[in-house]
């Protein structure tokens, strides 16, 4: 049976950690029956959505070192209640076609939430959260920081944010459920570390956003957060920022209701975005009312 399809997937895309798979409705032969051709169509676009769906959270980094697909490999009960629960995602059916011609049938989507009880099974008991002790890097070693009075910059250091944004386009950054920022000397920044294990399974350690989803960025960080460019990653999924700006985005995390709250999101191309156009969206974001930092090159 021919159950050809598309499948869309941006699975921490806006924010809402979601993964989704969309499967087009093919007609199947040899059943004359119209509502049972139908049905069966319907049917095999499900179970074909389904799979799909079961193969994206498997692609899903956990962080720079493994996949969901790994740690599934690894622990079989986490891999039952996975499959469990992704057997009974969400779907959104077609609407029936009074004529059913072929390419009006519609498509079959399924989605399921990253967060709540999927990311309890994803995420493995290995990870050390909230221990408080930020990961090093082969080699890592403290930058000197550029001297900068606090006072020169009108304002305490961290007061006044309300998140952090790491503007990451450009790098090519995967997305993961367990992120780790990086300062320019290899230690980090912000990561599992500072968040607890139940604050990861409900909202993730970060949020993830592409150019054109400011908005969403506002819902996870709010209006006033630190905006830093990341200049270049550490690991696939880990990005790096310069040493002072690692420094104000510390005092900025270290505050109360920021880093232990997650108020974090890492902005991302979007799909097919080149890096001339990644410069130019950087110059566009750099005139939203909150994309700009006090500290200035």
């Amino acid at each position: 049976m021919d159950t050809s399809s598309s499948m869309a997937t941006r699975p921490f895309s806006g924010g809402n950690g979601e993964a989704v798979a969309t499967v087009a409705v093919q007609p199947v032969g040899d059943v004359l029956d119209p509502v049972q051709a139908r049905s069966l169509a319907v049917r095999a676009a499900v179970v074909s959505a389904r799979r799909q769906l079961l193969e994206a959270v498997e692609s899903i980094r956990i962080d720079a070192g493994q996949t969901v697909g790994y740690h599934m490999a690894e622990d079989l009960d986490a891999a039952e209640n996975v499959r469990m629960l992704l057997q009974n995602s969400r779907l959104s059916l077609p609407l029936a076609n009074p004529e059913d011609k072929p390419d009006m049938m519609g498509s079959v989507t399924a989605s399921i939430s990253l967060y709540g009880q999927l990311a309890e099974h994803m995420l493995p008991s290995t990870i050390q959260f909230l221990s408080g002790i930020p990961p090093k890097l082969a080699g890592a070693s403290q930058p000197v920081e550029e001297e900068q009075d606090p006072m020169a910059l009108g304002m305490t250091p961290g007061a006044g944010y309300s998140g952090v944004v790491i503007d990451a386009r450009g790098l090519d950054i995967e997305p993961a459920l367990c992120p780790v920022v990086f300062d320019a000397g290899g230690v980090g920044v912000y990561g599992p570390f500072m968040v607890s294990r139940t604050l990861a399974v409900s909202q993730g350690v970060a949020a993830y956003s592409r150019t054109d989803e400011w908005v969403v960025v506002r819902s996870r960080v709010g209006e006033s957060p630190l905006v830093v460019k990341a200049v270049s990653k550490a690991r696939p999924t880990d990005p790096v920022i310069s040493a002072n700006d690692a420094r104000l985005a510390r005092a900025v995390l270290s505050r109360p209701g920021i880093g232990d709250k997650g108020r974090v999101v890492i902005v991302l191309d979007d799909a097919g975005t080149t890096e001339a156009d990644s410069e130019s969206a950087a110059v566009t974001a750099e005139a939203e009312p909150f994309v700009s930092t006090d500290l200035e090159e």
